[in-house]
């Protein structure tokens, strides 16, 4: 039997939120954890993981990959290197990244001939406007962006090289993430720093968009479970959605860090930041998850709202120290 120690697992976008959590969750149950990121730590993308076990590389880079994945000769890899180009021409930075990335890190696993088991992370972007909910795995893909086509592309190459190769690779489909550390591109993350913002400056309004839309939103600690117990248990070549099964409004999700605010706030409905092609509800499956290895998230929405706020209370107040 392989001891945890004995697995040595590498991160790419270690230094991304669910990366931060995935290595904090794996470095708690004692496995080696091994990560790649762009640029040297600093104060803003600062890994979990300790100095010596960072490896400093572009996911573009094949030299830097192979370097990396045969110094460490990982057992596991967990893929989360990604980008979420919003440019509604072309979105090249979400094809280079997403796709090439994938590409070079793959061709770079048979170059230092390791077999390590392989999770890839894509999006429930690929589903786009699903006429039926929720959403399974075996539904159709109607990619509504460049960003979600790039995922679809992502995933198809992942399928390219367990067929051809046999690299053991499971997918996953994340439906929309919530929780501390989250990136203030992201909706609740970014509606929780404006209100850790007025508290701190004073100033008593915030901006929000469409209120209407209803999401599935999962907790990233439960996130990174389902990604460790996915990674013993999933079977190669299949993709599994990773959701909480509920639709939760922006609306919902708005009044509910409203009644966390520490100072009254009001609210500025800003047609600017509506977007030109909207989901009007996404809500995903995740019965396959369950049934193989009987996950089920454990952290509320509210909760997960309470926590995302109060970390962007202490990253506001870490700025000015």
């Amino acid at each position: 039997m392989v001891t945890k120690q004995a697995q040595r697992v590498f991160i790419t976008g270690s230094t991304g939120c669910i990366g931060k959590q995935l290595a904090n969750h794996l470095l708690a149950k004692r496995f080696s954890v091994y990560g790649l990121q762009r640029k040297p730590a600093d104060a803003n993308s600062a890994s979990v993981i300790d100095h010596k076990y960072v490896a400093i590389g572009n996911i573009l880079d094949n030299d830097a990959l192979c370097t990396a994945l045969s110094d460490i000769r990982p057992t596991q890899i967990y893929h989360l290197a990604g980008a979420i180009d919003k440019d509604i021409q072309e979105g090249l930075i979400n094809y280079e990244t997403n796709i090439l990335g994938t590409i070079r890190l793959l061709n770079a696993v048979r170059t230092v001939g390791i077999t390590p088991q392989i999770l890839i992370v894509s999006s429930s972007a690929v589903y786009g406007a699903a006429s039926r909910q929720p959403i399974a795995e075996t539904s159709e893909l109607l990619p509504l962006t460049h960003y979600a086509v790039s995922k679809v592309a992502q995933e198809m190459v992942a399928l390219q090289y367990h067929l051809t190769y046999q690299l053991p690779i499971v997918r996953v489909r994340n439906f929309n993430v919530v929780g501390p550390g989250l990136a203030p591109s992201l909706l609740c993350s970014d509606l929780a720093r404006q209100i850790a913002l007025a508290e701190k400056t004073g100033e008593r309004s915030i901006h929000i968009g469409n209120i209407l839309p209803r999401r599935d939103y999962t907790d990233v600690r439960d996130i990174v479970r389902a990604y460790e117990l996915l990674m013993q248990e999933g079977k190669p070549g299949e993709v599994y959605n990773v959701c909480s099964m509920k639709a939760h409004s922006v609306q919902e999700c708005l009044e509910t860090l409203l009644t966390k605010a520490r100072v009254p706030v009001s609210v500025i409905i800003d047609k600017s930041r509506y977007r030109a092609a909207e989901i009007e509800i996404q809500v995903g499956d995740s019965t396959k998850l369950s049934k193989l290895t009987d996950w089920k998230p454990e952290i509320s929405f509210t909760q997960s709202l309470e926590d995302l706020l109060n970390s962007w209370r202490d990253k506001l107040q870490g700025d000015n120290e």
